[in-house]
C-alpha cells in the first residue's frame, strides 16, 4: 500500500516496478491485480511456496496444526530450494534471484536509480547485496512498513542501516529514531476517491465489505499468539526434554495467547453497548481464531489493510486497542485528516510485554505527540478508556 501511494503520489511520471512478496500465499494474484492498475512499469512477484511450501512446513502441520500440504508437492519445493541455495553459493545472489523471482530475465537491477525495501527476507538480503556490488550509484531507501521502520529497521544483512540507507520514506519522520535524510509519505486524503478506488481493487474491498464501525472496539491481534501443540501437552518429562527449543518457544506463544483471551474476555465485560471487532493478522493462529468464533466477536478481513478499511468506513468515536500494532500506532500518521474521535490504545504496559527499550522510547514519543493515543499505566485506567 505505501509502495503504490509513493509511485502514484510522488513520483507519478517517472518508470518504477514493484516486486510483490507479502509472503502470505497469494503473491501471484496480488501482483495481477497491481499489473491491472498500470500503475508500475513492470510487476514481478516473489515465488515465496518454494521457501515456504517445504517439508519443513509439512511436517509442521502434525505438531502445530494449520494448513496441510501434499508431501510430494512439499519434497519438490524442498529439493528445489536446496538446488537454488547451492546455486547461490556458487554464483552470488543473481542466481538466486533468477530463480525466487517471478520473469526474473525482464529484471534489470544494474539499471535502477533507487531500492526501496525494509526488512530481512532471503530475497531482500540478495536484492541489496547484488545492488550494492553491482549498481553504484542506485539510492538505497528506507519503505515505511511499520514500527521498525522508525526504530530498527533492518535492511537485508544489514541491522543498523546508518550509512547503508540513502532516504527513508516514511509517514511521520519526527518519529524517527536513526540518523537518516527522511522523506515524509502523503498521507491519504478520504476525498481522493480515485486513489482509494485503485486501492480497492488491489485489495479485493468491496462495496458489501463496508461496515460502520461507529462506537465500536476493535482489537489488532499481531499473530504471535497460540496454544501449545498436543504433542508438547503431555505429561511425559521426556516429550519436554526431547523437543527443549520447541517446547521453550511454544510455552511463550502459550502466556501471550492465555493473555489475548483474557484482554478480550475483560473487553468484552466492560464494552457496555459498544460492538467489539478483531482485526486478525494473516499469520493469525487457528487457536485464537477460534477463541473469537466461540465468543461470538465478529472478524473484520485479515487480508486487508486496517488503513483502507479506515478509509472506506466511519470510525466515529471508535477505539482501537493493541498491544503495540503498527496498523494502531500509525493510524494517525496515514489518515490525512487528524482524527480526535478515534482513541488508539496500546496493551503493552499493562500485560508486561518484554519490548526493546529503543520500541519503548518510540511509543512514548507517540504518546506524547498525539492527544487521542494512550497507553493506560492500569486495569482501572483502562477500564475508564472502553467506556
Amino acid at each position: 500500500m505505501t509502495a503504490l501511494n509513493i509511485k502514484y503520489h510522488m513520483h507519478p511520471n517517472d518508470d518504477a516496478d514493484i516486486i510483490v512478496g507479502n509472503y502470505h500465499g497469494e503473491e501471484k494474484d496480488l501482483a495481477e491485480r497491481i499489473r491491472k492498475t498500470k500503475i508500475f512499469r513492470k510487476v514481478f512477484y516473489v515465488r515465496e511456496y518454494i521457501e515456504n511450501a517445504t517439508l519443513h512446513r509439512y511436517f509442521r502441520y502434525f505438531t502445530d496444526g494449520g494448513e496441510r500440504i501434499c508431501f510430494f508437492y512439499a519434497l519438490r519445493n524442498s529439493l528445489e530450494f536446496i538446488k537454488i541455495k547451492f546455486q547461490r553459493f556458487l554464483w552470488g545472489p543473481k542466481a538466486y534471484i533468477s530463480n525466487m523471482i517471478q520473469d526474473a530475465h525482464d529484471l534489470n537491477l544494474e539499471e535502477y536509480e533507487a531500492l526501496f525495501l525494509v526488512g530481512s527476507k532471503i530475497i531482500a538480503c540478495n536484492l541489496l547485496d547484488y545492488v550494492m556490488k553491482y549498481n553504484k550509484i542506485c539510492k538505497i531507501n528506507v519503505l515505511d512498513e511499520g514500527i521498525g521502520s522508525y526504530v530498527a529497521p533492518e535492511m537485508g544483512k544489514y541491522k543498523n542501516v546508518e550509512g547503508i540507507a540513502d532516504e527513508c520514506y516514511v509517514y511521520d519522520p519526527e518519529m524517527v529514531l536513526y540518523k537518516a535524510k527522511k522523506i515524509r509519505v502523503p498521507r491519504i486524503n478520504k476525498s481522493d476517491t480515485k486513489f482509494i478506488g485503485i486501492l480497492n481493487t488491489v485489495f479485493r474491498y468491496h462495496e458489501d465489505d463496508i461496515e460502520d464501525y461507529s462506537h465500536s472496539i476493535i482489537f489488532f491481534d499481531q499473530g504471535v499468539s497460540s496454544q501449545l501443540p498436543k504433542y508438547l501437552q503431555s505429561n511425559f518429562r521426556w516429550v519436554k526434554w526431547l523437543f527443549h527449543n520447541a517446547y521453550k518457544r511454544h510455552l511463550q506463544e502459550e502466556k501471550k495467547f492465555c493473555e489475548q483471551v483474557h484482554t478480550l474476555d475483560f473487553m468484552l465485560s466492560h464494552a457496555g453497548k459498544r460492538i467489539i471487532w478483531i482485526k486478525p493478522h494473516p499469520r493469525s493462529s487457528r487457536d485464537i481464531l477460534e477463541s473469537y468464533k466461540k465468543r461470538n466477536i465478529k472478524l473484520l478481513r485479515e487480508d486487508v489493510p486496517w488503513e483502507l478499511i479506515a478509509l472506506n468506513c466511519s470510525t466515529k468515536n471508535t477505539i482501537l486497542v493493541t498491544n503495540f500494532s503498527s496498523a494502531v500506532c500509525l493510524h494517525n500518521a496515514v489518515q490525512d485528516a487528524f482524527d480526535n474521535q478515534v482513541q488508539c490504545l496500546l496493551l503493552y504496559h499493562i500485560l508486561k510485554e518484554r519490548i526493546p527499550e529503543l520500541d519503548k522510547e518510540y511509543y512514548q514519543k507517540l504518546q506524547r505527540k498525539y492527544d487521542n493515543l494512550c497507553i493506560p499505566a492500569t486495569i482501572d485506567e483502562l477500564t475508564l478508556m472502553l467506556q
